[in-house]
């Protein structure tokens, strides 16, 4: 983990303040005993003006050695030392100095001591330096020359078609997936419909074949059904088809035999005249 890594991290967090890496105290060619902090943040609001000061140590012996932060302090209102994971204790910290650690990942900060939030009384040469040595001041309209005018609106128009085909492009692949789901998402609720239109065929085949042979399941419930009473009902109603089978079954055996007894006299018949 190094110091510019860190410095991202910050400027991510920060996204939406005013930051500056490297800030100074004030004019460099007016005064020499100028202080340089590793990052300088005023945060974007006219209710809750607050700056913050960040001061980036990568290895113990810099910390150790580093005693310029005194000079941070009027330079901001909330002051922070920025370190890897647990480089630095909190112990060693001056009570209004806060502590901010990296992830052990190196992802992302986290705040190991909330900095006290102090009253500055004149903030004007650091305002001074960012305004003269840190902003680019960007004019639009023609109040500029009307050929840089006419530069820029052109290329901000290629931009934006830049932009339009990035964004079609990703509003179409995200449609695309989306159709892509619901397509599956039917195609299951159709394969559980036609397996549950089978579970009611198979259901209703079976009611359709009980009913048939005088058991109408709808006459039962929860209560009343017993494995007794189910056997007792099947067997009566069973009964009378079984007695006809058994009766013809026994026709047909008296048929069979004959036809054995016929065909074993004939057979004798034959040895004897033979």
């Amino acid at each position: 983990m190094n110091s510019t890594q860190i410095i991202n991290l910050l400027k991510d967090k920060h996204c939406g303040d005013i930051f500056v890496d490297e800030c100074k105290s004030g004019s460099t060619w007016m005064n020499n005993t100028h202080s340089r902090i590793d990052a300088w943040v005023m945060k974007k609001s006219w209710a809750h003006s607050e700056t913050i000061g960040y001061e980036v140590k990568v290895s113990r012996s810099d910390f150790q050695r580093d005693g310029k932060y005194v000079n941070y302090l009027a330079m901001c209102n909330s002051l922070y030392f920025v370190c890897p994971w647990k480089m630095i204790e909190v112990s060693e910290l001056p009570l209004e100095v806060g502590l901010i650690y990296v992830s052990k990942n190196g992802t992302s900060l986290i705040t190991r001591k909330k900095a006290v939030k102090r009253d500055i009384e004149d903030l004007s040469d650091v305002y001074k330096y960012v305004l003269m040595s840190r902003c680019k001041i960007v004019t639009s309209g023609f109040g500029c020359n009307k050929d840089d005018y006419w530069k820029r609106f052109a290329e901000d128009k290629d931009n934006s078609l830049d932009i339009g085909k990035i964004s079609s492009k990703k509003i179409r692949k995200l449609l695309t997936e989306e159709v892509f789901n619901v397509r599956n998402e039917m195609k299951s609720i159709q394969k559980k419909a036609e397996d549950m239109q089978e579970q009611y065929n198979s259901v209703a085949y079976a009611v359709e074949f009980l009913k048939s042979i005088g058991i109408d399941p709808n006459s039962y419930n929860r209560r009343s059904i017993s494995k007794y009473n189910i056997e007792r009902e099947i067997s009566e109603k069973i009964k009378p088809y079984l007695g006809d089978i058994s009766e013809k079954l026994m026709v047909a055996k008296n048929i069979v035999d004959e036809i054995i007894k016929k065909g074993v006299k004939n057979e004798a018949l034959q040895n004897t005249n033979n």
